[in-house]
């Protein structure tokens, strides 16, 4: 199913999203930054594989996350690359 994954910036935290409707979800969470978006035919794996490999900055129970520079930079490369997001990360 088509959606959306999102990279948004809410003060000194990232939050990793999928979205059906992108505009409707920015309003919702309200971001102080749009930093990228990726239309995707399965959000959910792209997402997952998202959050697994920044696992280790997560904040728990949230899809927020605590990413240095590099990682943010990775992350944002990774979203850039589209499909070509390795099956493990």
């Amino acid at each position: 199913m088509m959606g959306y994954v999102y990279l948004v910036r809410n003060g000194d935290l990232y939050k990793i999203g999928i979205a059906n409707n992108l505009e409707k979800e920015l309003k919702l969470i309200k971001p102080d930054e749009i930093i990228k978006t990726f239309q995707a035919d399965h959000p959910k794996s792209v997402e997952a594989r998202l959050l697994r490999r920044y696992k280790s900055k997560r904040i728990p129970d949230s899809n927020y996350f605590r990413l240095s520079k590099e990682q943010l930079n990775d992350c944002k490369k990774q979203l850039g690359r589209a499909g070509g997001i390795p099956q493990t990360l």
